[in-house]
């Protein structure tokens, strides 16, 4: 788990693959389901904007509001065309 320090902004690379391992591109913000937990409370809507980087990376990024809870938190990050993306981060 990676530590992010409390009540502060990163942007967070992650990659998005298909049922093969291959990278997918060309996805689009719009089509990303985006959650996140606090601490191991409910999920909630999460409202970032996914960015492609290249060759099936994109980052998302988590702002000092994401980050202001201490304990784990996770976010989930799902879209029809690849497999789901689960983070977890220790604040």
């Amino acid at each position: 788990m990676f530590p992010i320090k409390q009540s502060t902004g990163i942007t967070i690379p992650f990659f998005a693959h298909d049922v093969n391992g291959d990278g997918v591109t060309g996805l689009i913000d719009g089509g990303f389901t985006k959650r996140i937990s606090k601490n191991g409370g409910a999920f909630a809507a999460m409202t970032v904007t996914v960015s492609e980087l290249e060759n099936g990376w994109y980052s998302i990024p988590v702002s000092i509001s994401h980050s202001d809870t201490l304990g784990v938190l996770s976010i989930s990050l799902s879209h029809a065309s690849c497999k789901r993306v689960n983070m977890q981060f220790r604040i």
